[in-house]
């Protein structure tokens, strides 16, 4: 396999698969924003993300490819043609440098916070005996989630996948202000925001080109904090209170913040819409769950159809831009030319060499290698299962275009049957036999030569 297509085709379904949860979690915000819905739609949010990020839909792309109706096709992963090996890698190249310079900035904000926190303090006092009581109220355990304070800190957080942390600006507090802030930061951890984020920013590097992924991104970090402000405001039943106390408490975050954090407000316009979607949207009690689980189903069902959906409409797509560009091949100057075939048996002196890198299942009906065959050699595959009266088709493209080339196949017995040819050589090698077969490419030129190889057996 040609591992740039196989990354490329695996990004557009993953990219798919997210767009279309995506795109499902808005209807169902549509549907469920005012009945009070608002911690529900924060948690279906959690299979859009991991959608953008975990390749379903290529896992079975690649199953239906190799066992079902396409198998033996054109349909990818099976064959490519270097059309489309050239594209791959272009688009390789570009993502490539996308998801390094995100790694780059990821990596500049994560050092700015460990330098924020490098002198945290261990709070004790008042402090710790509101939040150890806003523990118990929530359900929490002591000592799962540790305290501190830091000069350097502008705004509370919670930070810390293993040992989380709530970390607060150094200062003087009084007790209900720190109810508050101990309450919105523990609902960030009770909810497991932080896990969610992570996996965001890595669906973000993943998809840095998916103009949905951003979306998401956005959604995430807005509704985190809805869901956080809905809790308390439900437990406290202060709204306009709590959001004094944030408002008289706090100092945005500056520069890019997107690592390892929750923060009780990353932006001044923030603050206005929390409060509006408060209005809109909170309700005092929890809604009834029949509309969770409904809705839940709804979700489910839509991704399922979408995997399915959307692994058949890549595969036949794909078998039928296989086919177009390989002919386009044809068109465009670079003949593959039918020659004629020889046959062979026993030594003819040259070393043989087995391609030990990427070995065939026995039931495989086609495949991809890319070969290095050094002067005076003999590369092979390994075996794969073919029977009488089937075809093997073999496209090979060669590196120089000067240097002629054999081509060919082992059969069962041993006989060595191929064609020589120079680029680019494509041959049908019809089957008389029943059993394993071996590709072979020979050189019997003075430097070595690149091949790339596609086979399929029909």
């Amino acid at each position: 396999m040609n591992w740039t297509i196989n990354l490329m085709g695996c990004m557009a379904l993953t990219a798919l698969t997210g767009g279309i949860f995506l795109a499902a979690w808005l209807c169902l915000k549509w549907a469920a924003e005012k009945r009070g819905y608002i911690e529900f739609l924060y948690r279906a949010l959690w299979p859009a993300t991991l959608f953008f990020l975990v390749p379903a839909a290529f896992l079975c792309c690649l199953f239906r490819a190799r066992t079902g109706e396409y198998a033996g096709t054109g349909a990818w992963p099976g064959c490519f043609s270097p059309s489309i090996k050239m594209m791959g890698e272009r688009a390789a190249g570009v993502w490539l440098c996308g998801a390094a310079l995100l790694l780059l900035l990821y990596g500049v904000d994560f050092l700015r916070y460990r330098y924020q926190i490098r002198n945290k303090i261990r709070c004790g006092g008042m402090k710790y005996a509101v939040f150890c009581r806003t523990l118990e109220e929530l359900g929490l355990s002591e000592g799962k989630v540790g305290l501190y304070e830091s000069y350097h800190v502008r705004t509370p957080m919670v930070t810390g996948l293993w040992r989380p942390k709530v970390l607060l600006p150094a200062g003087e507090y009084g007790e209900k202000e720190l109810q508050v802030i101990f309450l919105h930061e523990l609902s960030h951890y009770r909810q497991k925001d932080l896990w969610l984020k992570s996996i965001l920013r890595m669906a973000v590097i993943w998809q840095w080109f998916n103009p949905a992924v951003w979306v998401l991104r956005m959604l995430v970090w807005r509704w985190s904090e809805y869901a956080c402000d809905s809790c308390v405001c439900r437990k406290t039943g202060k709204a306009g209170e709590y959001f004094g106390v944030i408002l008289s408490l706090t100092e945005p975050a500056r520069g890019w913040t997107d690592g390892g954090r929750s923060l009780l407000l990353a932006h001044k316009h923030e603050l206005t819409r929390r409060v509006e979607k408060m209005k809109k949207c909170f309700k005092k009690e929890l809604p009834k769950m029949r509309w969770v689980y409904g809705l839940c189903t709804a979700l489910l069902l839509c991704g399922t159809v979408s995997v399915y959906a959307s692994s058949e409409g890549l595969l036949a797509g794909y078998d039928r831009w296989y086919e177009e560009t390989d002919v386009a091949l044809e068109e465009e100057g670079q003949p593959f030319e039918e020659m004629t075939e020889y046959e062979e048996t026993g030594d003819n002196g040259l070393v043989e060499e087995m391609d030990e890198s990427a070995a065939l299942q026995p039931g495989a009906r086609s495949g991809n290698m890319e070969w290095t065959v050094k002067a005076d050699k003999r590369k092979t595959s390994a075996g794969f299962s073919a029977k009488s009266g089937q075809t093997i088709e073999i496209t090979v493209i060669l590196l120089p275009t000067d240097l002629s080339t054999n081509v060919g196949i082992i059969e069962p017995d041993g006989t060595r049957r191929y064609v020589t040819g120079k680029r680019a050589v494509s041959h049908d090698f019809k089957l008389d036999q029943t059993g394993t077969y071996k590709i072979f490419i020979e050189n019997k030129n003075s430097k070595s030569i690149k091949a790339t190889v596609s086979y399929a057996v029909k």
